[in-house]
């Protein structure tokens, strides 16, 4: 797996050159292959557009495979980040042609369920209800290796070129209080002739949760009322005031309004010699030392690295790091996450997982200790078949599987 993403445009800088009718005071206007839309200066500062060729639809990773789009990744800062939830990332925007969805199962069923929603025009408040078994969810595109947990403010969204949903949501891979800084407020929707899936995914920071679990957080007790937890947060965010939310949701459910699509062309193919694809080499995982951090791993120790706590019998945690981010099984949840790396320092960032209750507490503990040392590695070191990751407060050991 290899990405293949074309970087085509920087910052706003360079919509300098567009006619001045083409901007408003206080505002950008962003136009690309048939694409355009209008946002405040107050919401970001650049935009990058980036067009992805699609994995082969069988592809297994955390998420599946991503179908051809391209995507509008607005951010604040002098740096490009990977993606809206790194560095100084705001938002961005996906438009994938619905024709390219065919053969790919997991983001095939959220389109599915997207239009037969945008058909039907149920009430949508049987969607803001906590459900015990998660099986409640509204369609989200790009698919994430983890639950939606809840969902908050749902409406339907409707404008001259295009119809769809808009709501918050939260996606978690366990069980604990929410804070203000991990919600999604999101725009899934359909062009109006139907060949076009637009996908607004803004991450926002929500006043009206905390900043952070409090010191004296009583893990059993909350696990115990968890049901009755995610229906009080359900109202509190339905009671929330726009005002309340940052960045403002008013100003990205105007940029959304504002879409324009003409003929969206669909996303440019990887040269072609001899009859197969062949991915832009320029975006390769360099080879080298990153080569023998590539492949599956099994967990079998953690912990204090003079004394590495076993991993419990009976159980497989593992790591599989990729071109396309590093994924595999916590315990009893899956999970998936990106990674950068040079020379010996590795970090982790974005993880999510499934949301799924250990039967046993000793090893759901396990598997919390696990992602959480994965979120705060720091570097690696790989000798004789075993893998080392080392994080502030001890070290993962692995074997190659």
């Amino acid at each position: 797996m290899r990405f293949k993403w074309l970087i085509l445009a920087v910052c706003l800088l360079a919509l300098a050159a567009l006619p001045a009718a083409a901007q408003d005071a206080g505002g950008n206007t962003v136009s690309f292959n048939g694409i355009s839309f209008q946002f405040d200066s107050s919401l970001a500062t650049n935009v990058n557009i980036r067009q992805f060729a699609g994995d082969p639809s069988d592809l297994e990773q955390p998420g599946g495979p991503e179908v051809a789009h391209t995507e509008f990744l607005l951010y604040n800062g002098m740096e490009t980040p990977a993606g809206a939830f790194e560095g100084e990332g705001v938002g961005s925007l996906r438009f994938y042609n619905t024709a390219d969805f065919s053969g790919y199962a997991l983001p095939g069923e959220q389109l599915a369920a997207l239009q037969s929603l945008l058909a039907e025009r149920p009430d949508l408040s049987q969607y803001m209800v906590a459900s015990e078994d998660m099986s409640v969810e509204l369609p989200f595109m790009p698919v994430f290796p983890a639950t939606q947990v809840l969902r908050g403010q749902v409406h339907y969204v409707d404008a001259a070129e295009l119809s769809g949903i808009a709501y918050l949501t939260v996606f978690r891979q366990d069980v604990f209080p929410f804070v203000a800084g991990e919600f999604i407020y999101t725009f899934q929707g359909l062009s109006a002739d139907g060949q076009v899936y637009i996908s607004a995914v803004f991450p926002v920071t929500v006043a009206s949760f905390p900043a952070e679990i409090a010191e004296d957080f009583d893990y059993d007790a909350f696990a115990e009322a968890f049901q009755e937890y995610l229906s009080e947060s359900i109202d509190t965010l339905n009671a929330t005031a726009p005002a309340d939310i940052t960045p403002d949701i008013n100003a990205i459910d105007a940029l959304v309004q504002s879409i324009s699509l003409t003929a969206v062309g669909p996303a440019p193919q990887p040269p072609v010699d001899g009859g197969e694809t062949t991915p832009p080499a320029a975006t390769e995982v360099p080879s080298g030392s990153a080569g023998v951090l590539r492949g599956t791993w099994r967990l079998i120790a953690y912990g204090d690295p003079a004394d590495p706590t076993p991993v419990i019998e009976g159980t497989e945690v593992t790591a599989t790091f990729e071109a396309s981010g590093v994924g595999g099984n916590a315990g009893c949840n899956t999970y998936g996450g990106s990674f950068q790396f040079e020379g010996a320092s590795l970090t982790i960032s974005g993880l999510v997982s499934t949301l799924r209750a250990c039967e046993d507490q000793a090893v759901m503990d396990q598997e919390a200790a696990f992602l959480e040392a994965l979120r705060n590695v720091t570097s690696y070191e790989v000798s004789d078949g075993t893998l080392r990751l080392s994080y502030p407060e001890g070290v993962l050991v692995f074997q190659a599987a």
